[in-house]
């Protein structure tokens, strides 16, 4: 596997991990000031606020700068309508509700990117499983060589307790091949000349030679291994459901809070609160919770998954498995 690969996996991870330490930090910082607030309101008011305002700059740093370039492109989404409650609560001077409105909504951003790494730190996992370096016999002469310079056409010489690094045909030699890895087959399989071994398979036992008919990225195990990093990006009606109902419905709270403002404004309500009720409607009616967990739910179910051994191309999939209530009766889906 491709050391940019690997590094692409541990980006994912380390930017998950950064992800979720900002809402700690704003939750921290919420309680604090909430903590300075109850504990002696007249001495510690201004730590208070003090500690109120940088929860609320953490917090809305995790999602207002993505909510105003996607709103200057003309997209909107529910964090424009959360960072839009956050600057009308600060208005107002309610920094304790702008605090936690920006604490819950970052913290729910932070866990769907924690999910995602858990996922790619699954992934990572399965990259480790990989030989590094291979026995082949050329020219007569047996080397061990780096795994990614095997080529095809080459002779595989697999030990007792090694794994294939490439997929081939044996052309010498019988074994017991665990290959629980690729197929989670749990029982040792029996393997001979002419049958197909493939990559991350471990040679229990006897020395086979193998002729290599898949390499590098092309491998068994390679692809196994792209399509849980697939599985991600492969979302669900349920996930595409809950875009396609978000998507339209964030103007539709927008029209109708300004809609909640025009009218309490011109029935004489007082301008405050006005903007309260404003804001109220902004927060009860975003679709956050929709928007964000049926995202969440697919991603960790893919990652549980793959730690249990079971590779599931993504949400759809999953969808498709749920809908099964009768093994004996159910019908192949079509399609990858």
């Amino acid at each position: 596997m491709s050391s940019a690969h690997r590094e692409g996996v541990g980006a994912q991870l380390t930017s998950g991990a950064r992800t979720l330490a900002a809402p700690l930090a704003s939750g921290a910082l919420l309680a604090g000031g909430q903590l300075s607030a109850q504990l002696a309101p007249a001495q510690t008011q201004a730590l208070a606020a003090s500690l109120l305002g940088a929860a609320i700059v953490v917090g809305v740093a995790t999602f207002a700068p993505q909510a105003i370039r996607r709103s200057l492109s003309g997209r909107l989404g529910v964090d424009t309508l959360m960072t839009l409650a956050a600057v009308g609560a600060v208005a107002l001077g309610e920094l304790a509700e702008a605090a936690v409105l920006a604490f819950l909504f970052s913290l729910a951003e932070g866990l769907e990117s924690l999910a995602a790494a858990r996922a790619h730190r699954d992934l990572r996992a399965l990259l480790a499983l990989a030989p590094k370096h291979a026995l082949v016999r050329r020219a007569g002469r047996e080397l061990e060589i780096d795994a990614s310079e095997l080529r095809v056409g080459d002779r595989l010489l697999l030990r007792p307790g090694e794994r294939a690094a490439a997929d081939g045909i044996v052309r010498a030699g019988r074994s017991a091949l665990d290959v629980s890895l690729v197929t989670g087959e749990s029982l040792p399989v029996e393997c001979a000349p002419g049958d197909f071994v493939a990559a991350g398979a471990l040679n229990s036992n006897g020395l086979l030679e193998i002729e290599i008919t898949r390499a590098g990225s092309d491998h068994t195990l390679a692809r196994l291994v792209r399509t849980v990093g697939e599985a991600l990006a492969n979302r669900g009606h349920g996930e595409r459901l809950a875009e396609r109902i978000a998507r339209p419905l964030v103007p539709a709270v927008l029209a109708l809070a300004g809609a909640t403002f025009l009218v309490r404004t011109v029935s004489g309500e007082p301008l405050r609160d006005a903007l309260e009720r404003t804001l109220a409607v902004l927060v009860a009616a975003a679709p956050c919770a929709f928007a964000v967990g049926v995202p969440v739910v697919a991603v960790a179910a893919v990652g549980a998954a793959a730690r249990r051994g079971v590779v599931v191309k993504g949400g759809a999939t999953l969808e498709r498995l749920a809908a099964i209530r009768d093994c004996r009766t159910a019908r192949p889906a079509r399609g990858p």
